[in-house]
């Protein structure tokens, strides 16, 4: 797989055992090619998907930085 683990910093669970998500969501339009998935691991897209956490793509270099409810950010 492309991300090797789940984009989660910090997490090193193999993308083989994680699940693929859209960076643009399906229902928003987002297409089902590679370039908009990437790999959560079941926490982490759990995360995700309960809204307690947004991912922002960096413009430059296309990284995953995470926004928290509270401001910060990993």
């Amino acid at each position: 797989a492309r991300d090797g683990t789940c984009v989660w910093p910090g997490c090193t669970r193999d993308a083989q055992h994680c699940q693929l998500d859209h960076r643009v969501p399906y229902a928003d339009g987002g297409s089902t090619t590679p370039a908009n998935l990437f790999s959560l691991c079941q926490r982490h897209h759990n995360v995700k998907t309960d809204r307690r956490a947004y991912y922002i793509p960096d413009p430059t270099t296309g990284d995953i930085v995470w926004l928290f409810a509270d401001g910060t950010y990993a």
